[in-house]
């Protein structure tokens, strides 16, 4: 950017990011196993996350976490509530 270059304050709510691009994420749980269990799941087979189902998860933005939320329904969609 030109050093010259005055940006002005329009008082506009609209900014210069408005238009770029996050990845969201959700994690809903972790876990470890050995790479034997893994290759010997089979559709049926459940894994068991680290996560209590009751407690918020975490919503990430690019990686960074941003916020807690809930999972709901909304139009046939999974969406997140922000807690």
């Amino acid at each position: 950017m030109d050093e010259n270059v005055i940006v002005e304050n329009t008082g506009s709510k609209e900014s210069m990011f408005d238009n770029i691009m996050l990845d969201l994420r959700v994690e809903i749980g972790r876990a470890k196993i050995k790479i034997a269990k893994l290759m010997a799941l089979d559709i049926g087979d459940v894994v068991q996350l680290d996560q209590d189902p009751q407690a918020p998860l975490i919503i990430y933005a690019n990686d960074k976490p941003i916020a807690k939320g809930q999972i709901i329904s909304s139009n046939g969609k999974y969406s997140i509530r922000i807690l």
